[in-house]
């Protein structure tokens, strides 16, 4: 990007953007090209014109980024079911209907087709649509399928938005020879419409009459919102208005996003991306506008609005879809931080939004899971700096205290010890940088000890003489709590070495289902969190609820559970006091499946569950835990199963190599030839462990240093992630296959061989 003005920039990622959402990209040599014709979503088009613009000069034109395979985009239909908008008390003058549109349309048609006067035809339908849009009161009495529109005496009518999709697709479709001076006379009028409605906002304190409320959803809704070169003109002064809407357009805006279809709300979610990609990435200094510019507001408060409608949907949008990778990446945390503690409150807020005050953390469903990985370290940095300073105050005065928190084990009584010594710290003392160290083992701990702790903890608490973890039945990948274990302070201690793991950015291995992190954020657990470790009693409950027929007489059952205890004996639960009598029947069956789900999940193992959970809160009970949902928690917890090596490699850094040195190279390509089982072996050898970190490999800060000593087997510093890899192709710069083949045999026995337990590194 260094090659071309900011402007340049500017001007060719618009350009890209418009030909990538219309299929009129050309710019590729590649007559194969997957980008040539294809219409892209606005998000997936912004994203993509930003990586073309991102190559020098002219190299988009044939590149591995314009050229790789991709799915077809998606159709978006207009709303199928749009919601009520308010009335008009009657046709403004130059209201237009869309009966009288298509008129026009045909007569243009006919014109094209049969030799007419195509400018007059023209002429006649750049008048109608531009004096259409002209104002508030002329828009809102404009595309009813009535001729003239029909007003509604109930304050809001029953005309929906489908008609004014329709007028849109009609325009957009309109002949050739018309279309362009129509498109541009609505653009102008909506550019013009837009700047009078922030006017009338700004005059009325955001209170908008019911037309000027239905003119701001039309716009919503125009196709012309997704074209950068209208963004300043019609988005900017749109965005102003729906951002700060008051009663009644903010009432009309709930029920536009409660009611609109998936579709429609996920193309004008990915506008409203694409806006904010597009304006931070013209940006010279991303981070300042990001902490200023109040469009930038505007558009995460429109999102916002779509967000809090979308958790209300009976089937919501994937919570990923609202994830902003650019705007996340480019955030000054520690600003950002500072600004959200000062607010006090993670609620949206559009009032505080306005100010100075303003914090992108309010809206974490923006935010990757790993940049709110990101605020979570800061957030945990500031406190661990605090208890040093606070240790090193005390230590002036005459008092002893350690800035760290130290743990000290023997391999033999590990759990004992932890136990032990965790009890005797209180809350501020956990919060503390851990420092393990074992009995009788030299080392000094930069982060390898603690990893390996962490690592026997979870290892020996989970093992099945332990009793405290059942290995799921239907689902042996996962454990869940043996609900007769009575061993309360060892669930307890579970539960804060997980929290204390987060505090130290350490990841687990535990193989929990995702329902425990659902509970540990205080979610209500449904019938579908079963069907993860419970697949069978989940299919059997789903089709209990769905079954066409007499339910008492053919399942013949109660108000009991039958399962199995922990030495395989057969047991029963009453599902409710008196439930061995109370019959199972069409009328009750979902009152039963709630409280199988409930019983499972919560009620059976309750004791072991809260003391669990009590030593996870001991730390893990910040405002910025809060960001995180459940999924993104147990990626904090556990990493990312999910290896993406070629991620590594680009992201990995060389101390005595380079990226280019032969060594390096038949490294990676040791390792890319290597089965998922060695490349986990291989992580797990050079790290502590064999999962990604939140965000994935290209997050991990991998470091590879060359060793001369070509007699020497490869070795890890786990505390720093660092490989020590020896040069063998110096010592035999004539024979590179017997270098490579003497790589791989020192890599293959190191990753097989490896032991616990740290020397002096």
């Amino acid at each position: 990007m260094a090659d071309r003005t900011r402007q340049e920039l500017s001007n060719l990622i618009s350009r890209l953007f418009q030909t990538l959402t219309t299929g009129q990209f050309t710019d590729c040599v590649n007559a194969d090209c997957p980008l040539r014709g294809a219409r892209l979503a606005a998000n997936e088009a912004a994203s993509t014109a930003l990586l073309l613009a991102s190559q020098p000069p002219s190299a988009h034109l044939a590149c591995a980024v314009c050229c790789r395979p991709r799915p077809a985009p998606p159709t978006v239909p207009p709303p199928a079911a749009s919601p009520t908008v308010p009335s008009v008390a009657a046709p403004a003058a130059g209201s237009l209907s869309l009966p009288r549109l298509r008129s026009l349309l045909d007569d243009a048609a006919a014109a094209v087709a049969g030799g007419g006067d195509v400018d007059e035809a023209r002429r006649s339908v750049v008048r109608a649509v531009g004096t259409a849009c002209s104002s508030p009161d002329a828009a809102a009495g404009s595309f009813a399928d009535s001729d003239p529109p029909t007003p509604s005496s109930e304050g809001v009518d029953d005309m929906q938005l489908t008609g004014v999709c329709t007028a849109y697709r009609l325009l957009l479709d309109a002949p050739e020879a018309v279309r362009d001076a129509v498109l541009n006379a609505l653009a102008t009028a909506q550019c013009n419409l837009a700047k009078q409605l922030k006017a009338a906002a700004a005059r009325s304190i955001n209170r908008l009459r019911p037309p000027e409320c239905r003119a701001a959803l039309m716009l919503l809704v125009s196709p012309l919102v997704d074209q950068p070169g209208l963004h300043d003109e019609l988005v900017v002064p749109l965005l102003a208005v729906l951002a700060h809407a008051a009663a009644p357009l903010a009432a009309d805006l709930e029920r536009f996003w409660r009611t609109l279809d998936t579709d429609s709300t996920v193309r004008l979610l990915h506008a409203h991306q694409a806006f904010v990609t597009l304006r931070v990435a013209a940006s010279e200094r991303p981070k300042l506008l990001l902490r200023h510019d109040q469009p930038v507001r505007d558009a995460v408060l429109v999102m916002a609005q779509m967000h809090a409608a979308n958790v209300r949907r009976s089937e919501p949008i994937s919570y990923a879809e609202f994830y902003h990778d650019l705007l996340s990446s480019e955030l000054d945390l520690v600003d950002e931080f500072s600004a959200w503690k000062n607010l006090g409150m993670m609620q949206h807020s559009a009032a505080a939004a306005a100010g100075s005050n303003f914090s992108y953390l309010r809206f974490p469903w923006i935010l990757t899971p790993f940049v709110k990985s990101r605020v979570l370290l800061v957030e945990n940095v500031i406190q661990q700096r605090t208890e040093r300073q606070g240790a090193m105050q005390n230590f002036m005065f005459g008092l002893v205290d350690s800035p760290y928190l130290v743990i000290r084990v023997s391999r033999e009584t590990l759990i004992q010890d932890s136990l032990d010594q965790l009890m005797r710290y209180d809350r501020a003392d956990l919060k503390k940088e851990l420092k393990v160290h074992f009995e009788h083992e030299e080392a000094v701990d930069e982060g390898g000890p603690q990893k390996e702790w962490f690592q026997l903890i979870v290892k020996e608490l989970f093992q099945p003489d332990y009793g405290m973890f059942t290995v799921c039945s239907e689902a042996p990948g996962f454990y869940w709590f043996e609900p007769s274990s009575p061993d309360l302070l060892q669930f307890h201690l579970i539960g804060t070495v997980t929290s204390i793991a987060i505090y130290n950015g350490v990841i687990l291995d535990v193989h929990f289902p995702a329902v425990l992190y659902k509970r540990l954020l205080g979610v209500p657990v449904e019938l579908d969190d079963l069907r993860q470790a419970w697949p069978a009693t989940h299919h059997g409950l789903h089709q209990l609820l769905a079954f066409d027929g007499d339910v008492e007489q053919v399942y013949a059952a109660t108000f009991e559970y039958n399962y199995s205890g922990a030495f395989g004996e057969q047991l029963r639960h009453e599902l409710k006091p008196g439930g061995a009598a109370v019959p199972l029947t069409n009328a009750n069956r979902r009152e039963y499946v709630d409280l199988v789900v409930n019983w499972l999940l919560v009620s059976s193992v309750q004791r072991q569950f809260d003391e669990f959970a009590r030593g996870f809160h001991s730390l893990c009970d910040s405002p910025a835990f809060q960001m995180f949902r459940a999924g993104e928690l147990e990626l904090l917890i556990c990493g990312s199963a999910t290896l993406d090596f070629e991620a590594l490699q680009r992201a990995t850094k060389y101390e005595g190599y380079d990226a280019s040195d032969q060594c390096v190279q038949a490294f990676w390509r040791i390792v890319h030839s290597f089965s998922d089982q060695h490349k986990k072996l291989l992580l797990q050898f050079i790290t502590g462990s064999d999962r990604a970190p939140i965000g994935g490999l290209s997050n991990l800060s991998l470091h590879i240093h060359r060793s001369a000593d070509a007699a020497a087997l490869p070795t890890a510093h786990t505390c720093f992630n660092a490989l020590v890899l020896p040069d063998y192709f110096a010592d035999s710069p004539d024979d590179t296959t017997k270098a490579e083949s003497k790589l791989k045999r020192g890599l293959e026995f190191c990753i097989q061989n490896a032991s616990t337990g740290f020397g002096m590194l």
